[in-house]
């Protein structure tokens, strides 16, 4: 029997108005490294409307991989609605979602989305590892780490924690937090090398 590696894939940006779908490029890098990879990969894309319709779909994942490319702030991953009033997930919401999201695997590109409540967040829902940019990035940076990021891990067969350390900067400072070993990695900038500390 064919063992897959499922990704979830968060699409709320506006391709109209922003033109660009960083979740439509994702899906077709998973395409592609699931031609070289030891194991295929299957990609499930959604463009996110509203925030209940998040909410439903991560409590119906059993696959182990989630990808947020939404907005997001320290006070949440913002979804924006076609014609709707823009919602925030936010950090208590994400933390009630343990059920659905315990040891799993979970990236978001948005802007602070790495920050401190953020990663308690998701700590509180027991993921085995968060990553995100602890400051404002752009577009560019958040597809380049994130196609990084799974090259290494799928392509490669690198653990996460040893795909992360073999990124170069990026302008938001993405950061690894490993709920499971209770430590945080980032790349100290001054050094320019990563460096692992406790997390408190």
């Amino acid at each position: 029997m064919t063992k897959y590696a499922r990704i979830l894939v968060l699409e709320s940006l506006n391709p109209t108005k922003e033109g660009v779908s960083e979740g439509r490029f994702l899906r077709s890098i998973f395409e592609i490294l699931s031609l070289k990879g030891p194991n295929p990969l299957k990609c499930e894309y959604v463009r996110v409307t509203w925030k209940e319709q998040m909410k439903r779909l991560l409590g119906e994942w059993t696959g182990k991989y989630i990808h947020f490319a939404c907005h997001a702030t320290r006070d949440g991953i913002q979804i924006s609605g076609l014609g709707r009033k823009k919602e925030t997930l936010t950090p208590d919401e994400i933390a009630e979602l343990d059920t659905c999201l315990k040891r799993k695997v979970v990236v978001c590109s948005g802007c602070q989305g790495g920050s401190m409540p953020m990663a308690e967040a998701f700590r509180s829902a027991g993921v085995k590892y968060y990553l995100g940019a602890k400051r404002d990035t752009d577009w560019v940076s958040a597809v380049a780490f994130a196609q990084l990021l799974y090259s290494y891990h799928f392509a490669r067969g690198r653990s996460i924690p040893a795909a992360f350390k073999r990124i170069p900067y990026f302008p938001g400072d993405f950061v690894l937090y490993d709920n499971w070993r209770n430590r945080i990695i980032e790349f100290d900038r001054g050094r320019r090398r990563h460096k692992t500390r406790k997390w408190r």
